[in-house]
């Protein structure tokens, strides 16, 4: 990723950003899809994404909306000005018009690991969403893990394709396609 974004994956990040931008991403945001969950842990309540593509089913008044809440460190850091990671890939996501399910892997390393949102998406819609933690990528079992994780959703949505997008480093795996800077083009 270049240098005019710092990545805050943890409240520890916020001590040592490089100027005054950052995306924000892995263990300091937090997003479901279910209604409730947000007021539950802990985290600032954010506003509500729209996850469909089409602008007048965002307006309707029972649209599914993906919750967002932050890490109450981030709230506090003044003087900074901090772009959700989760933003750009719901944007996207929405210009994937593929009838088949598209997943994109994105978020960041931690000092525990890997951080990571993974996003579902068919026809411009985002249709499901997880946070996953996965070892470093220097750990042994990283490569068992993300593919056990893709066999998961191989299983859920037959015939789909698998992304992955910054700030997370380049995995190298075979049927994941690197879309880097376009996961968080112009946060």
């Amino acid at each position: 990723m270049s240098k005019e974004y710092s990545v805050v994956a943890t409240a520890a990040d916020l001590e040592t950003l490089e100027g005054n931008k950052a995306i924000i991403a892995g263990e300091v945001v937090f997003a479901t899809l279910q209604e409730d969950a947000v007021s539950t842990v802990g985290f600032l309540t954010q506003e509500s994404r729209a996850i469909t593509s089409g602008l007048l089913d965002q307006y309707k008044k029972d649209a599914p909306k993906l919750r967002v809440a932050i890490a109450p460190a981030l709230a506090q850091a003044k003087g900074k000005r901090f772009a959700f990671a989760i933003d750009s890939y719901l944007a996207w996501g929405r210009r994937q018009k593929s009838k088949n399910p598209v997943v994109l892997f994105g978020g960041a390393q931690t000092q525990t690991g890997l951080a990571v949102d993974v996003l579902v998406f068919e026809d411009g819609n985002l249709i499901a969403y997880r946070e996953k933690s996965l070892p470093h990528m220097e750990a042994y079992s990283f490569r068992n893990s993300v593919l056990s994780l893709m066999e998961e959703f191989e299983v859920e949505y037959p015939g789909v394709t698998f992304f992955q997008g910054e700030p997370l480093e380049q995995w190298d795996i075979e049927r994941i396609t690197w879309v880097g800077k376009d996961a968080i083009k112009g946060p």
